[in-house]
């Protein structure tokens, strides 16, 4: 399957890393490139390559370009789940503190949070994530990625 890969969230005011960073972007490539997988990463300037190919701050028309030339996405919750939703482009989401039941259109996308005891609470879901840690215990791990990916190509 051909993947466009966003491992990465948009790098924060205070330049700190997102607590949205997948905690294991290599292994999660190195995983999905072994399972036979094609990956297009999409990123920012700057941004570490964890993909053969990288492009960065693609315009709306790449990005778009993108979206139709892969069969599918991985990503983390960043602006492409939702761009991806609007050019109806299934694909697998992964989650930390935010809700995906609230941002990640999970009637259309396979959206993984791995306990919601890490999600944000009450009306901080809608709160800025300036000054939030980064809690790689929030997430799942690239196998249950890995296999996630398998159950969207079964509903394809």
């Amino acid at each position: 399957m051909n993947l466009l890969f966003a491992p990465v969230a948009q790098i924060r005011i205070n330049r700190t890393n997102s607590e949205k960073n997948y905690p294991w972007p290599q292994e999660l490539a190195d995983s999905l490139k072994q399972a036979g997988h094609a990956l297009l990463q999409v990123g920012a300037a700057g941004e570490k390559q964890y993909a053969d190919r990288f492009r960065s701050n693609p315009s709306w028309k790449d990005l778009e370009g993108m979206i139709e030339e892969c069969d599918s996405f991985v990503s983390v919750d960043t602006f492409l789940q939702h761009f991806a939703w609007l050019k109806r482009k299934r694909g697998i989401v992964i989650f930390s503190q935010t809700d995906p039941l609230i941002f990640g259109h999970p009637d259309f996308h396979i959206c993984l949070v791995k306990d919601r005891k890490y999600l944000r609470q009450g009306w901080r879901q809608f709160d800025t994530f300036e000054g939030l840690e980064l809690n790689d215990e929030a997430f799942v791990s690239p196998i249950e990625v890995l296999k996630s990916l398998d159950s969207l190509q079964v509903a394809h």
